[in-house]
C-alpha cells in the first residue's frame, strides 16, 4: 500500500493520483463553470429589477403625461370661459348688479386658472422628472442587455438565425451611416426622400435590435435554466463522490488496507456521484434556483454524491415498501 521502497508506482500511488488529478481538473470546471453561471445569474436578475423599475417609471410617465394633458385642457377651457364672460361684460355696461356678478365670476375663473396653472406646471415638471428617470434607467438597461449579449457568445455558434439578424443589424446600421454621409457631403438632394429612408431604416433597426434582445433573453434563461438543472448539480455530485473516494483512500492506505478490488468500488462510485448530483437536481424547478436561492440545492447534490449509498439505500427502501422480497406485488397470490 505504502510503496515505500519501490521504485516504480505502485496500484496505490496511481489511483491516489488518478483521483487527485481527477479531483483538481473537476473543481477547476467547477468553479470556470460557476463563475460563468454566476455572471450570467447576476446580470440576468439585475435586467429583471431593471425592467420591473422602468415599468413603473413608464406607467408613472404616462400619468404624468395625462395629467399634463387634462390640466392644459382645463387651462384651455377656463381660458374660454373668461373670455365669453368678458364679453358678456362688455354687453350689460350701465347695469351695476349684473356687472358685479360678471366681475365676480371672472375673478373666481381666473383664480381657478392660476390654481390650474400651478398643477400644469407640477406635472410638466413631474413628467421631465419622469422621462429623465426612464431615459437613464434605459440607458444602464441597454447597457446590461449588451454584456448579456456578450455573455451569451455561443448562440451566435449554435444558431444560425442569430448569425442571420447580426447581419441584418450590421447592414440597417451601414446604411444609415450611407444616409448621413450624403447629407453632409451632396449640397443637392431630395430632403424629404432621404427623411423617409432614415426614418424607414431606424424603424427597421429598432425591431431588429428588440429582436436580438429577445433572442438573447430567451436564450439566457434557457442556458441558466440547464447549468441549475443539470451541468452544475452533475459537477458538485462528481465532486462530492470524488471526495468521498479520497477520503476512502486515505484511510485504507493509513491501515494498509488498499487491494486492486478496492479500485473497482472507486470506479463504480463517482458515476454514481454525479447520477446522485443530477437526481437532485430533478426536484427543484430551475426558475428558483437564482442567486443565493441555489446553495442549498448545489449543496444537496455534494451532500448525495458524498452519501451515495445513503441515498440509493433510501429509494431501495421507498421500492421495497411497494414490492415483495423477490421483486412482486405484496398481496399476490401467484401462481
Amino acid at each position: 500500500s505504502y510503496g515505500l521502497n519501490a521504485e516504480s508506482k505502485n496500484n496505490a500511488k496511481k489511483t491516489i493520483r488518478r483521483y487527485s488529478i481527477c479531483t483538481l481538473v473537476n473543481l477547476f470546471g467547477l468553479i470556470v463553470f460557476q463563475m460563468y453561471w454566476f455572471v450570467g445569474t447576476s446580470m440576468k436578475a439585475e435586467i429583471e429589477q431593471l425592467e420591473s423599475k422602468a415599468q413603473k417609471v413608464r406607467q408613472k410617465t404616462t400619468d404624468a403625461d395625462l395629467g399634463k394633458l387634462k390640466r392644459e385642457r382645463e387651462l384651455e377651457e377656463k381660458n374660454v370661459e373668461i373670455k365669453k364672460r368678458n364679453k358678456e361684460l362688455l354687453g350689460v355696461k350701465g347695469s351695476t348688479e349684473k356687472e358685479d356678478l360678471i366681475k365676480s365670476s371672472i375673478a373666481e375663473l381666473k383664480m381657478a386658472r392660476s390654481v390650474i396653472r400651478v398643477e400644469a406646471s407640477a406635472k410638466k415638471k413631474e413628467l421631465k422628472a419622469s422621462q429623465d428617470t426612464e431615459k437613464k434607467i434605459t440607458t444602464i438597461l441597454t447597457g446590461n442587455l449588451r454584456l448579456l449579449d456578450t455573455w451569451d457568445f455561443y448562440s451566435e455558434w449554435l444558431l444560425p438565425s442569430a448569425l442571420k439578424r447580426k447581419d441584418k443589424i450590421d447592414e440597417v446600421n451601414k446604411r444609415l451611416k450611407a444616409v448621413e454621409e450624403r447629407r453632409e457631403s451632396e449640397k443637392d438632394f431630395d430632403k424629404k426622400k432621404l427623411d423617409t429612408l432614415e426614418a424607414d431604416l431606424k424603424v427597421a433597426k429598432s425591431e431588429l435590435d428588440t429582436e436580438e434582445r429577445q433572442a438573447t433573453w430567451r436564450s439566457t434563461k434557457l442556458v441558466l435554466a440547464i447549468f441549475n438543472q443539470y451541468v452544475l448539480p452533475l459537477l458538485y455530485g462528481l465532486l462530492g463522490s470524488l471526495a468521498y473516494i479520497l477520503r476512502t483512500l486515505t484511510t485504507e492506505i493509513q491501515q494498509v488496507t488498499y487491494t486492486r478490488g478496492s479500485n473497482v468500488q472507486y470506479r463504480l462510485r463517482w458515476p454514481l456521484g454525479m447520477l446522485a448530483g443530477v437526481t437532485i437536481g430533478w426536484f427543484f424547478d430551475p426558475e428558483t434556483l437564482e442567486g443565493a436561492a441555489a446553495i442549498t440545492p448545489l449543496g444537496l447534490a455534494f451532500l448525495a454524491g458524498y452519501s451515495v449509498e445513503l441515498l440509493f439505500t433510501g429509494m431501495d427502501r421507498i421500492v421495497g415498501a411497494f414490492t415483495g422480497p423477490h421483486g412482486q406485488a405484496k398481496g399476490g397470490t401467484g401462481g
